[in-house]
């Protein structure tokens, strides 16, 4: 009886083991639900489609902007000739 009663004593230790880390678990579990809520709800609110317009606007500005540059040096340079062709006539 003696050994049956400490076989018996292990299982309900080993149950309760158990218990402890089911719980635990599930507060775990629980605590991950809500950081995912909280960042499906940041999901939500980003908007991806607002975004890529936005940086597609701005790339096309960025684009016109380069065009401008590479204008102004193009007439940078022809400036730099007509001096230095009036300088030859001088």
């Amino acid at each position: 009886k003696k050994v049956s009663d400490e076989k018996i004593q292990r299982v309900v230790e080993g149950l309760a083991e158990i218990r402890t880390m089911v719980y635990g678990r599930e507060a775990s579990m629980k605590e991950w639900e809500v950081k995912l809520e909280k960042v499906m709800d940041i999901m939500n609110r980003v908007e991806p489609e607002k975004i890529m317009m936005e940086m597609g606007r701005r790339d096309k500005e960025v684009e016109n902007q380069n065009l401008r540059i590479n204008k102004l040096e193009e007439m940078t340079k022809e400036f730099g000739e007509m001096v230095k062709n009036i300088e030859k006539v001088l």
